[in-house]
């Protein structure tokens, strides 16, 4: 049996926030979102991804993208996905 390692690099997006609070409203709904990188990748992917990070990180606390002008999110979300695109990683949402 051959053994796969990945990285999973995962986040979501709640709209609703943790399991235990009810709805705003009826059917709002969270996105959970991830990249897969296998092992054989993350040497070439990580420097990839340390750049958008280092782009876009505030000069202190963690970066979110919600603190950042919808004009940085958009450029943001383009940046990840050519990464992706590129290290043609598998992902996915739900």
């Amino acid at each position: 049996m051959t053994t796969t390692k990945i990285v999973f690099a995962c986040d979501e997006s709640g709209a609703k926030g943790y399991a235990d609070q009810a709805e705003s409203f009826p059917g709002e709904v969270g996105v959970f979102a991830g990249i897969l990188v296998p092992e054989e990748c993350e040497a070439v992917a990580r420097p990839d991804f340390q750049a958008i990070l280092d782009k876009y990180k505030p000069q202190t606390g963690k970066l979110h993208i919600a603190d950042l002008s919808p004009d940085q999110q958009e450029v943001l979300r383009r940046d990840v996905y050519a990464a992706i695109r590129k290290l043609n990683l598998p992902c996915f949402w739900y």
